[in-house]
């Protein structure tokens, strides 16, 4: 199995060295494994370091592209260029096409021949639905559609397709090359065989470590980290301690790698905020409504580390 790994560069030129690195020094995969960067083009130098780079590892591709023409765009673009790099499996990170609706019918219509299909759109239900639905008019009837959702029911996405017993949550970590965890979440008509395929064959060959879940709001990891995320920005916004020592209490007292509060701005705090409104109306628990903090700060666009300002601010990063 061909594995092409498509990543942004978000003008992180101090990163593109590590980022390739861990990717390609992963196991089981290396022989089978090649790095696509969608470069922007920004004056930084980020596309000279991967030209650079290029020169000694031939599994390193570039697909340049300007800011203007928007990340879904891009993302498709980078789609296209790793099936013609020959790819039978596609890790795309941060792929959200929720900004470009119109380019998923033809990120579909590369997929007619896939065995696996890895939907990894924005935390919308109606998005998920309208793909799933195309994906099953589409690709032939033994392939596995999958979804890299975060909290939404996979019983419910699967209604949108003909066969519901081939739909099966898939859900990666960020990053997905490098985290090894792979969370399986089979629906309530999903078949065992289908499961079993992920679970005892593909799973292990992308060499990570797999657990399976019912198909629970949250499932099993998000339903352990997003209410200590929440809790953890409600503790800044009653000024209970600050970021910093929040943080540095989750990595020095916990053993945490990293803080709630820097985790939530590497997820995403609006995939955050998505994920708790899921897992609230999912089950009304008041222990999973977003904290107000949040919702402002997703309404006034702070992201976190992928538009450059969260909890912390990464513009010079």
């Amino acid at each position: 199995m061909k594995t092409v790994v498509v990543i942004p560069t978000y003008d992180e030129k101090e990163n593109v060295r590590t980022m390739a690195k861990a990717v390609l020094d992963l196991e089981p995969l290396t022989l089978n494994l090649e790095l696509l960067f969608v470069d922007d083009n920004s004056p930084d130098g980020t596309g000279d370091v991967i030209e650079e780079m290029m020169k000694t590892e031939p599994r390193i591709h570039c697909l340049h592209r300007e800011k203007k023409e928007g990340l879904g765009r891009a993302y498709v673009a980078g789609f296209q260029k790793a099936i013609e790099l020959g790819a039978d499996l596609i890790i795309q990170m941060d792929c959200d096409f929720s900004h470009d609706p119109k380019d998923i019918p033809r990120l579909i219509e590369a997929m007619k021949d896939a065995d696996l299909v890895i939907e990894a759109a924005s935390e919308n239900i109606n998005i998920k639905k309208q793909i799933f639905k195309t994906l099953s008019e589409t690709c032939k009837p033994e392939t596995i559609l999958s979804s890299n959702t975060s909290s939404i029911s996979i019983a419910e996405i699967a209604s949108a397709v003909s066969d519901p017993t081939k739909v099966i949550g898939m859900h990666f970590f960020n990053p997905a090359p490098v985290m090894k965890l792979l969370e399986l979440i089979p629906g309530i008509k999903t078949s065992e065989e289908t499961l079993a395929v992920l679970r005892d064959d593909v799973g292990p060959k992308m060499g990570k470590v797999v657990i399976t879940s019912k198909d629970h709001a949250g499932f099993i990891v998000n339903s352990l980290m997003e209410p200590m995320i929440n809790e953890a920005i409600y503790l800044l916004d009653s000024g209970v301690g600050t970021k910093e020592d929040i943080d540095t209490g989750a990595k020095v007292g916990l053993n945490h790698p990293m803080g709630p509060l820097e985790l939530a701005d590497l997820a995403g705090l609006d995939v955050v905020c998505a994920v708790l409104d899921v897992m609230y109306n999912d089950s009304k628990n008041p222990k999973y409504a977003p904290c107000p903090l949040l919702k402002r700060m997703v309404s006034a666009g702070l992201y976190g580390r992928k538009c450059g300002h969260g909890f912390y601010d990464y513009t010079d990063k």
